[in-house]
């Protein structure tokens, strides 16, 4: 249950992630981002918010279906939503790789595919370790590919002191 529990906090922390991103410019609360005013907000914006993004959104889906049947006692649901899960991230695992921590990334995805195997046969126990890696590893690659980028020195603005 501790897996699927975090599993939904990764569901909540990328699609606050990729709504974030995709609807609004950061400086301007109610205006809508162009592509070129997304990519400089972060280093990854374009992955996040790309068809990988699309990719991870229904991994990130299947496994919101899993915890439900899961909570709800429904083990069918559960195992179809482990079929999918596996689907989902083998998907993912064809699509375009983040622009930082592309190892890792695959590694948990690897791992949600195995997982949604062993719950599709009815193999619960196996799938949590491999879940609860996988929430936590695509968290870190998503957070660190949505990270702001730096300001380099040669664009940063120079003024005189006192002002």
């Amino acid at each position: 249950m501790a897996a699927l529990s975090s599993a939904l906090i990764l569901v909540l922390a990328i699609g606050i992630a990729v709504g974030t991103l995709g609807g609004r410019h950061p400086a301007e609360p109610g205006g809508a981002a162009t592509a070129p005013e997304i990519a400089a907000a972060t280093r990854g914006a374009r992955w996040v918010t790309g068809p990988a993004g699309k990719l991870l959104q229904a991994v990130n889906a299947d496994l919101a279906a899993l915890a439900a049947g899961q909570r709800a006692g429904r083990r069918g649901v559960a195992q179809r939503a482990g079929r999918q899960l596996a689907a989902a991230a083998g998907a993912a695992l064809s699509g375009p790789m983040p622009p930082v921590d592309a190892k890792i990334y695959r590694s948990a995805l690897k791992g949600f595919e195995r997982a949604g195997m062993y719950i599709d046969n009815g193999k619960f126990s196996k799938a949590s370790t491999l879940l609860n890696a996988g929430d936590t590893d695509i968290a870190k690659v998503t957070s660190k590919a949505n990270h702001p980028a730096g300001v380099s020195h040669r664009d940063a603005v120079i003024e005189p002191n006192g002002q």
